[in-house]
Parts: structure tokens; C-alpha cells; sequence
């Protein structure tokens, strides 16, 4: 190797490994590179979390009539379920009522609790007595097959009926029978759970079994 090759070779490596040329490789990783990936990490952070510890509502669904007291005033509503949907409700769970005659867009649904359930088969005669009408109970059990029945209570607030995720309407004296689609909340779940359900019922039996 020539002495001027040789020379030039050390000034090379000297060149590169100077303070100068490291604080020109430095740049290459921007602020804007840093706060690209703290939004990515962040972002991702905050999916983790909504999907662990967000809570979705499981709900039954029914055709509904609204009931009156003693003194004519709509106080709940009648629910009618399939057989197996049936099985899933259980009193106190919450219900979101929406009311046929009463635009859902504008005023919302009534809330109110699932006040009794009857565990039995709802006979024809028995669906015809809580409907008021015999067209009607036909076609209840028609749609849902063997039937079980539920009584909902509504919840009340300044002497009004509740209502939830709309204006309050201007009259609320709903008629008696007034037609309904009921929605029972029987559970709530994360979305991972939803997302991988097996996985959770495995780690359920898993811990039923070391118990």
C-alpha cells in the first residue's frame, strides 16, 4: 500500500468518525419523526384500552304493550319473547321501550326494569288476555313460537315518564295496548370479549377447574 493511499485511508476513517459527521447522521430521525411515532403508540394505546375496559350492551328484543294502573296512566308494558331469549331475562335487568306512536328519532325510548318474568309457556288464551286482542295474540305467537311473557315498569322522573336519547315529548299519556319494541340489556361485554369469546369461555372453565 502506497504511503499517499495509506494517508489518505486515515484521513478517511478520522472524517467519518468525528463529532462533525455524527451530528449529521443525527437528523435523520426528525421531531416529526418522534411525534409520528408517539401518536402511533398512543393511538394504540387507546384502542387496547377501549377494547379491554368498553362496555357493550348484550340486549333481548320483543314486541311490547303498554299497561295501565288503576287510574289509566301508562305505567309499563307487556313483553313478549321466543322461548330461548326468554330464558335470558331475569327482574331488575334494564329496558329501553320504544313506543310505536312516538317518533324514536325525536324523543327516544322509555327506560324502565324488568319488574316480573313468567317462566312459563305463555298459552294462546293467556297472550289473547294480556293483548286485548285474539288478531293480535296470533300473530305474537306466530312470530315468536312458544312464547314467555315479561312485565316491564317504567322508570319515572318529576312526575314524568323517563325518556332517554331524545326531546321529552309534550304528552306521554300513552294509550293502552299501544304497540312497542322492547330491548332488554341481559349483559354487558368488552369488545375483546365479543371479538374472542372462546377464548374467554376456555379461561372461565379453566378456572372452574382448578377450583
Amino acid at each position: 500500500m502506497g504511503s499517499d493511499e495509506k494517508i489518505f485511508r486515515e484521513g478517511a476513517i478520522e472524517t467519518a468518525a468525528s463529532p462533525d459527521q455524527l451530528n449529521a447522521i443525527a437528523p435523520l430521525v426528525t421531531p416529526r419523526h418522534v411525534l409520528l411515532i408517539s401518536s402511533v403508540f398512543l393511538l394504540a394505546g387507546i384502542l387496547i384500552g377501549w377494547a379491554f375496559f368498553a362496555s357493550i350492551p348484550i340486549t333481548v328484543t320483543g314486541p311490547a304493550l303498554i299497561k295501565h294502573d288503576a287510574q289509566g296512566k301508562a305505567v309499563g308494558c307487556v313483553a313478549f319473547f321466543s322461548l330461548s331469549e326468554g330464558k335470558r331475562v331475569d327482574v331488575g335487568q334494564v329496558a329501553y321501550v320504544a313506543v310505536s306512536t312516538v317518533e324514536e328519532d325525536q324523543h327516544g325510548v322509555l327506560v324502565g326494569r324488568v319488574d316480573t318474568v313468567d317462566e312459563r309457556l305463555t298459552s294462546l288464551e293467556t297472550v289473547t288476555e294480556l293483548a286485548g286482542d285474539p288478531t293480535l295474540a296470533q300473530e305474537i305467537q306466530k312470530q315468536l313460537g312458544a312464547t314467555l311473557f315479561a312485565s316491564i315498569t317504567f322508570e319515572s322522573m318529576d312526575g314524568r315518564l323517563r325518556w332517554q336519547g331524545g326531546v321529552m315529548p309534550e304528552d306521554d299519556d300513552l294509550k293502552l295496548f299501544t304497540p312497542c319494541e322492547v330491548r332488554v340489556v341481559i349483559d354487558e361485554k368488552s369488545p375483546v370479549q365479543l371479538l374472542l369469546p372462546t377464548l374467554f369461555t376456555d379461561d372461565a372453565k379453566a378456572g372452574s377447574g382448578a377450583r
